[in-house]
């Protein structure tokens, strides 16, 4: 294993996380042969600097927190960053349920002042939460809800 590119990576990774998917197409750019990689890949894995899964928690616990959006949002963002699908899949079923969703959803609208737009035009928020992911019955809860609380 070619120890430039090994330290290339792992100052990239000090940095901050990436996806194997990432550190592939980084490498390729740096016209590092596809056996070199592998070989880097597979270095990564076993000493625990790489790990898609564990990247995936750490980005929905970011994107959740500082950038609050919903299901399909977070996936795809996820998937963006180059994590497998069945990964996806796994943290987002574990970790972002509706109730979860739900509560990521009036965070929303209360960092984004939504509350006037809600008990004016709920279809305009409706759509609003949907280009911002939310799935349609998390909404649906959240209108509701707050509906009976008036």
């Amino acid at each position: 294993m070619d120890n430039i590119t090994l330290d290339y990576t792992l100052k990239i990774l000090n940095r901050r996380p990436y996806s194997v998917l990432e550190i592939e197409r980084k490498l390729k750019r740096k016209n590092v042969s596809n056996m070199e990689i592998q070989k880097v890949i597979t270095y990564l894995k076993d000493s625990g600097y790489l790990d898609d899964e564990k990247y995936a928690y750490k980005l929905l616990f970011d994107i959740s927190e500082f950038h609050p959006c919903g299901y399909f949002l977070i996936f795809s963002k996820l998937r963006g960053r180059g994590i497998p699908w069945e990964i996806v899949e796994k943290v987002l079923k574990e970790n972002f349920d509706c109730d979860e969703e739900k509560k990521v959803c009036q965070k929303f609208i209360l960092k984004k002042k939504l509350g006037d737009l809600l008990a004016r035009d709920c279809r305009k928020l409706f759509q609003k939460l949907k280009f911002k992911g939310f799935r349609n019955e998390v909404i649906q809860r959240v209108l509701s809800d707050h509906k009976i609380s008036n």
